[in-house]
């Protein structure tokens, strides 16, 4: 038999038996055999004493399309519990227990299934439902294990804060300080210390760290590329169970997908040239037990609703002259001579976008001197004193941390009093920041797009305005989702400012084209991508376009 399988699994044609006598493997059922050898990757390596030894997560799928095959029956009892997400007893601490939704506990048998069967995965939960108290739900039935948090720096006391809140008799360690200092410290926490770490530190000093019960990625986006440091070195990390958290999976390309499941769970998919060739159908399905998706309106019922409006502003007769003038000069010097593979010739495009996008804002942002109107911030302080009347509290979002600092300003003027976070607020305030506005302390909150898109929950803010809009709407979505989340007691409105017939009206109908592509990932790749055409197109004419 063994003799017979090595024939099958080298594609030969035919045997020769002990006798000489040779038997052909052209046959119907040698062929569908050797179809599922060649699919499930069997080498020689694999046969022991005429038997093949074969990883059974990664190869149930060939084997139970094989109708040739009687699998064994643990075999096909582990595959429909893991599609069916059951098949493990979930005994939760009561503190933590009465604070969960119905769907977060089956978020927690989610992990905890996948930790019983020996497999790994991500839960992808829409951005708002709450994954961290989900993790911390799976970390707190394993009481007497070593736990890791890996986070970006600007998440590490959000966990922090989370953690003793849920888990108040947990010691939780925040890795930081000089490589020497934070090794050392490693050494003598407690077994069943949480230790949170950035993934720009644990890349450092990933072969210094213990074997790990379980680790959590959260904000998984960051080991999205199989080619990047992170996801190379952090390969290399030991830990029992591997979980990524990520609020947007569905935008990612198949070799997205890859890449973290390369980090969670290598001997799941086969190399990426394989699996980039399968059907987007057979991806999916393979996948689906190991990724959990929920979406607010699936879950949420009584979510208060989301609105999203856009209000739309005349450029003054200055930011007209001066958009007229970029715009010509963009189009002339730029678009004439564009060559789409020249990575020059791009950041130019993406330069003249820029200048054009902030005469939209205020020109005073790269115009030096400038004295004239800027009809979009004078919008906004209008609106801000219409909904601070009506008793709303609001968010502010801007990509531009200038732009941030002159609104600062005119609140300042107004004497109206108000937060403002950016990427320069030390990280150990962001949180008490957050935690300040939903006291009640202020009623404004000033924030950066790039800053503020992860990890802040400000549920008591029922009204975001977007001063500027972003190329991934999914990122806007991030923005508006700090308010429209768990704890969320008022319906929000979401206000889009946009100039009328300038770059901001065409980005907005390029999001909304891309919105509709959101569910991506096996089933539209690269959709989440920006073209140099698309790019253009921003800055032509129908008439230029024809």
């Amino acid at each position: 038999l063994k003799r017979v399988l090595k024939s099958l699994i080298l594609q030969k044609r035919y045997h020769r038996l002990k006798s000489g006598q040779f038997v052909s493997l052209e046959a119907r059922a040698f062929q569908q055999l050797q179809r599922v050898l060649a699919q499930m990757e069997a080498s020689e390596r694999d046969l022991r004493d005429g038997r093949l030894v074969l990883p059974a997560v990664r190869n149930m799928k060939h084997l139970i399309g094989a109708s040739i095959l009687h699998l064994h029956a643990d075999l096909l009892e582990k595959w429909f519990e893991l599609k069916s997400g059951q098949g493990f007893r979930l005994d939760l601490p009561n503190s933590l227990e009465s604070q969960l939704y119905p769907y977060q506990r089956t978020g927690i048998q989610f992990l905890k299934n996948l930790d019983a069967q020996g497999c790994h995965g991500i839960l992808a939960d829409e951005m708002g439902l709450g994954k961290t108290i989900q993790a911390i739900g799976y970390i707190a039935t394993i009481s007497d294990s070593r736990a890791l948090i890996v986070a970006p720096a600007s998440l590490l006391r959000n966990w922090e804060a989370e953690l003793k809140r849920f888990l108040p008799g947990r010691p939780v360690h925040v890795v930081t300080g000089s490589q020497t200092s934070r090794l050392s410290e490693l050494k003598y926490l407690a077994e069943n210390t949480v230790t949170i770490v950035s993934y720009t530190t644990l890349r450092t000093d990933v072969r210094r760290h213990p074997v790990y019960d379980v680790v959590f990625f959260d904000e998984a986006q960051h080991l999205k590329n199989p080619q990047s440091q992170t996801v190379s070195q952090l390969r290399h990390l030991q830990a029992k169970r591997r979980f990524a958290l990520t609020g947007t999976p569905l935008e990612n390309r198949p070799r997205d997908i890859w890449s973290i499941f390369h980090v969670l769970f290598p001997e799941l998919l086969p190399d990426l040239a394989t699996f980039e060739k399968w059907s987007f159908d057979d991806m999916q399905q393979f996948i689906q037990p190991f990724l959990l998706r929920r979406e607010k309106k699936d879950v949420l019922q009584d979510l208060p609703k989301k609105q999203i409006e856009h209000h739309y502003v005349e450029l003054g007769p200055n930011q007209k002259r001066l958009y007229a003038s970029y715009l010509a000069k963009l189009q002339l010097e730029t678009l004439q001579h564009l060559d789409e593979t020249k990575r020059e010739d791009r950041l130019k495009l993406l330069a003249g976008l820029t200048r054009l996008r902030q005469i939209c804002n205020d020109p005073g942002l790269f115009v030096e001197g400038y004295t004239g109107e800027a009809t979009k911030r004078t919008r906004l302080l209008s609106l801000i004193a219409e909904k601070r009347a009506a008793g709303k509290r609001i968010l502010i979002f801007s990509q531009y941390t200038q732009m941030l600092e002159r609104i600062r300003s005119d609140l300042a003027q107004r004497h109206l009093p108000h937060f403002l976070l950016t990427g320069e607020t030390p990280l150990e305030d962001r949180v008490a920041l957050c935690d300040r506005f939903n006291d009640g302390e202020v009623d404004l909150f000033l924030i950066s797009l790039k800053a503020g898109g992860t990890g802040l929950n400000l549920a008591s803010a029922d009204t975001v305005i977007l001063f500027d809009s972003w190329w991934n709407p999914a990122v806007e979505q991030q923005a508006a989702d700090r308010a429209h989340r768990l704890g969320q007691q008022s319906d929000v409105t979401v206000i889009k400012l946009l100039t009328r017939g300038t770059i901001e009206e065409k980005m907005t109908e390029l999001q909304d084209r891309k919105a509709k592509m959101v569910d991506a990932v096996l089933t539209a790749p690269d959709s989440d991508a920006l073209t140099v055409k698309e790019l253009v197109h921003l800055v032509t004419t129908k008439e230029e376009q024809r």
